[in-house]
């Protein structure tokens, strides 16, 4: 079976990897216990005339 790989930039550096590397490292990325809570506030944001309308709860807590 043919090995599928994922190029990724770090910088100006080229990084050649295999795709089952690749998923268990983002695997391991969102096992990091708040990260759900940043992506969710990141999600929520919403600037319109340089006035943050986001969720307010979601933006209390990110403040």
């Amino acid at each position: 079976m043919k090995t599928e790989n994922v190029i990724f930039y770090k910088g100006k550096a080229q990084n050649l990897v295999p795709l089952d590397d690749m998923k268990k490292e983002f695997a391991q990325c969102f096992q990091v216990e708040n990260l759900n809570f940043l992506i969710g506030s990141g999600c929520s944001s919403y600037v319109t005339e340089r006035v943050e309308k986001s969720i307010p709860t979601m933006w209390i807590l990110a403040k």
